[in-house]
């Protein structure tokens, strides 16, 4: 019988262990699932979503599902308490360097005594667009080509991201996602796909690019976006000289002549130049009468040989006969004879 009690005790003993174990187990179980919940509940979110070097950086926390006003919040950063307080949702820093990690972690300790960790990384990056247009300007023009109304433009997107002072990866090894107005270039969007041109259309107005650039591991760097607005082409006129051939350095409007004759030369500027090409129309007139160009039909040559003194309204209309939307038109006055200053 003792054996028996002895039996029943161990028995006994091992049920009361397997309850309390179980008991334990459930209770651990059950708390880390209520914590786990909360956590999942809680959103933390940058302001802005890219920043860039030396921003104001906001960061706020939301919950629908575990209410924060009556969470004791305290906000880290490199595990130093930078701010703590009851229902402090909000906190600001200052972003570093461009390639520096700034890790901020919130720790939140809700009114029922559970608590938890949210933690966001702030890595600024610079992503820049550069673009250019594939049109005309004439030697030793300091200005840029602009992208007239039909034309074709390049757009590259350049992230600066850097880790001590080098640069942490080949601009080709991201994946760029392209926009226009909203709207996804899958086409032009990819792997290594930095670059794009873009050909306009006959309906012709400003656009907006932009350009998402994210890691091959799905980490989103940032984005950037650039205002594209079309220009209408120009034409403008330069001297010929006999001896210094085109002065470029000063556009003409008047002239006054103090030899017999007087070349112009015309600069189509933004037409289309590239691999399409402006196949270019020039019409002169002289008091709006029709003249021919010499062979270069850019080129125009006026001449005084009767040595009398006047003044004619050389005019010129430029188009592009494969773009309708590239033209423009320009005059100027030349003055003749007995005055012997010119006028710019």
């Amino acid at each position: 019988m003792f054996r028996y009690l002895k039996i029943n005790i161990f028995i006994f003993s091992l049920l009361f262990l397997s309850i309390f174990s179980f008991n334990f187990y459930a209770n651990a179980q059950s708390a880390q699932e209520i914590i786990n919940g909360v956590q999942n509940n809680i959103q933390i979110s940058l302001s802005p979503q890219y920043p860039k070097a030396g921003d104001m950086v906001n960061v706020h926390l939301e919950s629908y599902s575990t209410s924060l006003n009556a969470a004791k919040i305290s906000w880290m950063i490199g595990g130093i308490v930078q701010k703590s307080g009851f229902g402090l949702v909000d906190f600001s820093t200052k972003a570093g360097l461009v390639g520096s990690v700034t890790k901020v972690t919130a720790q939140i300790v809700t009114s029922n005594g559970s608590t938890v960790e949210k933690t966001i990384t702030i890595q600024p990056v610079d992503i820049d667009i550069l673009w250019q247009a594939t049109s005309y300007v004439p030697p030793f023009y300091q200005g840029k080509a602009l992208y007239p109304h039909q034309g074709l433009i390049t757009l590259t997107a350049v992230p600066n991201v850097s880790a001590n002072g080098n640069i942490a990866k080949s601009i080709g090894s991201y994946i760029y996602t392209w926009k226009k107005d909203g709207d996804v270039l899958g086409d032009f969007s990819g792997y290594g796909k930095d670059t794009f041109t873009l050909r306009g259309t006959i309906i012709s107005r400003p656009f907006t690019i932009e350009v998402d650039v994210s890691s091959t591991d799905g980490a989103s760097l940032g984005s950037a976006s650039v205002l594209v607005n079309p220009q209408v082409t120009q034409v403008a006129f330069y001297e010929k000289n006999p001896l210094l051939g085109v002065l470029y350095n000063k556009k003409l409007s008047n002239f006054t002549m103090t030899g017999k004759e007087l070349t112009i030369s015309a600069a189509p500027f933004y037409f289309n130049t590239g691999s399409e090409p402006a196949n270019l129309q020039y019409l002169w007139s002289m008091n709006g009468n029709s003249i021919t160009s010499q062979n270069d039909p850019s080129l125009i040559t006026v001449r005084n040989t009767s040595g009398v003194s006047g003044s004619a309204t050389i005019g010129l209309q430029v188009s592009n006969l494969l773009k309708s939307l590239q033209f423009s038109s320009n005059s100027m006055t030349v003055t003749f004879g007995k005055s012997n200053q010119s006028s710019i």
